[in-house]
């Protein structure tokens, strides 16, 4: 992931995981894994979606010079 250090990255993937959010799965290459929502951080979904909503209509405008 671009912008991200690797090791907060990390940090924060092992703390999805172990709070049963997303599970990990290796993958064919060996340095690689994939992640992928459980039932749980599925459940996220609609949530995540209305605090988008929730942000796009109340969210500050930005100034135009």
């Amino acid at each position: 992931v671009e912008g991200i250090n690797p090791r907060t990255l990390s940090a924060r993937l092992d703390s999805l995981e172990s709070q049963g959010i997303i599970v990990k799965t290796p993958t064919t290459s060996e340095s690689r894994c994939e992640y992928r929502l459980t039932q749980k951080g599925q459940a996220l979904i609609p949530i995540l979606k209305d605090m988008h909503a929730w942000s796009d209509r109340f969210a500050p405008q930005p100034v135009l010079s």
